[in-house]
């Protein structure tokens, strides 16, 4: 067959098979996605910036504590249950069971508040002996206690995510995780601090950026489908969700926040510059996580389909062009951070480039995860949560042991390296799990030899050019030679040719320019003279 992809950017061949068609829609839904962490990437990186430079180490630590424990409450309210959403909402989806859908999310949004109150009420009373007793930071105490109060927001805002997530309507998750929450907090927390609100100011300001999340995803929700419903309208299983949901509990509290136990044990050893510290080199390390992370939130849905439907091989492809994807959007970032990371830490001030060695173990860390393409999405969605359930432990178990062992003698790089190894650690096992549970599929094939070409060329590129660019500015010299390595890497596969899938995405590319360079042309002709 000729293949015709790029003749006509204004026609693109239909997609011949349901896969094709799943390709589309991780294409667009990771893309969505994908664009959300560029700008929620953009904002919190603005945001940890503006914080750390305004309120200084020790009291930007102090923040992270308390968010770090807030966060890990809300996702532990979770129970799983944000990944039984996911699942069974793309399967009722499928069916069009509109009683089995309204079942479904009433259990995901039901369950979680309630315990989600109970917690909060539990920290408010227990604030003064977590701050005194476990963190030795008596000024941690009203921090915690007003923070606490954003827990059922956070609950209901990665609840009705998931939600979205199971619809395979990322742009919701864009409208209200990714932007409102983020832009709110940061606009919030400039006022608190320009109006000498302080530390204090900046936490209330989380509580009502967690809100205004909240209202815009339940409300982008709501027009979608109906939340106006009688509630015994519903078919609800709740056993055969919790059956599912539960074994997730420690994967859902790890994979959101699991690098975070070293912001706890650091603050427990009453490091707080160094927290301050860590989560700067945190905060750029996941930047390459970024299309690793939107690509599996897209997945979840179709690997369930996928693996529903009986179609392995479909799922065998689909798991290798997501691995890939993941690795082509995360080599370019690690190689800027390899190679400039120092450079990128001077943004946040002097202080901060104590970090460049532990910011490139992190950013190891966070290549395996994207090399390891859904592994964990994909033992969860084809029904093996409770495997899941057995690896969250491994994670739990070596990620605790390595902070207790690392942290207190290597403080900061006893942190990252903890981090990066209980990640390599538990991504390995999970990788060989889905290799003889699910029909002996790799994550890999042959096509992978493009993208590390390209990163071989990009890495001597902008090594030799890094010798030869005699620029003053660390900043400027960054940008530069930022630029220089994408193009280098990005160039490369493209002259190295795109597979099918990655035709198929471009010529949708293609097809949309191309629509809207028509819809320009036809209002400029409908305007008056």
């Amino acid at each position: 067959m000729t293949d015709t992809s790029f003749k006509d950017p204004g026609k693109s061949p239909k997609p011949q098979s349901d896969y094709h068609k799943n390709v589309v829609t991780a294409a667009k839904g990771g893309g969505i996605s994908f664009i959300g962490k560029i700008l929620e990437y953009l904002i919190s990186l603005g945001f940890v910036f503006l914080m750390a430079r305004m309120l200084g180490a020790d009291q930007y630590g102090l923040y992270r504590i308390m968010v770090t424990v807030v966060s890990i409450s809300a996702a532990i309210c979770l129970i799983g249950l944000d990944g039984g959403l996911k699942r069974y909402i793309a399967i009722a989806n499928k069916k069009q069971n509109t009683s089995e859908l309204w079942g479904i999310i009433q259990i995901g949004l039901g369950i979680p508040s309630v315990v989600g109150l109970l917690v909060t009420v539990i920290i408010l009373f227990s604030a003064e002996p977590l701050a005194n007793q476990l963190f030795n930071k008596p000024d941690l105490v009203p921090i915690l206690r007003i923070g606490a109060l954003a827990i059922p927001f956070l609950i209901l805002i990665n609840s009705f995510s998931a939600i979205s997530v199971g619809f395979k309507k990322m742009q919701f998750v864009l409208y209200g995780k990714d932007l409102s929450f983020n832009v709110s907090k940061l606009i919030l927390s400039l006022l608190a601090i320009f109006t000498g609100m302080g530390l204090l100011g900046v936490t209330v300001a989380y509580i009502l950026a967690a809100l205004i999340g909240f209202l815009v995803l339940a409300f982008s929700i709501h027009k979608f489908f109906s939340l106006k419903r009688g509630i015994h309208t519903a078919e609800r299983n709740v056993r055969e969700i919790m059956n599912f949901s539960l074994p997730l509990f420690f994967t859902t509290v790890l994979n959101q926040f699991g690098r975070k136990f070293e912001t706890i044990i650091l603050g427990i050893y009453g490091i707080a510059a160094s927290v301050g510290v860590f989560s700067a080199i945190l905060a750029i390390s996941q930047v390459g996580a970024m299309g690793y992370t939107a690509l599996r939130n897209i997945s979840s849905p179709i690997i369930s389909e996928l693996h529903s439907q009986n179609k392995i091989r479909d799922l065998e492809k689909y798991y290798q062009l997501i691995t890939k994807w993941s690795l082509i959007f995360n080599l370019p970032f690690f190689l800027a951070i390899l190679l400039l990371g120092d450079k990128m830490l001077l943004l946040f001030g002097e202080e901060y480039t104590v970090g460049s060695t532990g910011l490139i173990i992190l950013a190891s860390g966070t290549l395996v995860n994207a090399a390891s393409g859904t592994c964990g999405t994909l033992i969860n969605m084809t029904g093996y949560s409770k495997v899941n359930f057995y690896n969250s432990l491994i994670y739990l178990i070596s990620t605790l042991a390595l902070d207790f062992i690392l942290i207190p003698k290597y403080e900061l790089i006893g942190a990252a390296i903890a981090g990066a190894l209980s990640i390599i650690i538990v991504n390995t096992i999970r990788t060989i799990q889905v290799y003889y549970l699910v029909n002996k599929i790799l994550p890999f094939n042959a096509s992978f030899w493009k993208p590390i070409v390209a990163t071989l060329l990009a890495l001597v590129v902008t090594l030799v050019l890094r010798q030869l660019v005699f620029v003053q500015s660390p900043i400027l010299q960054l940008v530069t030679l930022a630029v220089i390595l994408v193009i280098v890497f990005f160039g490369t596969i493209i002259l190295l040719k795109l597979s099918t899938e990655d035709r198929l995405i471009v010529d949708k590319v293609y097809q949309l320019i191309g629509r809207k360079k028509k819809g320009k042309k036809q209002r400029k002709k409908n305007l008056p003279n």
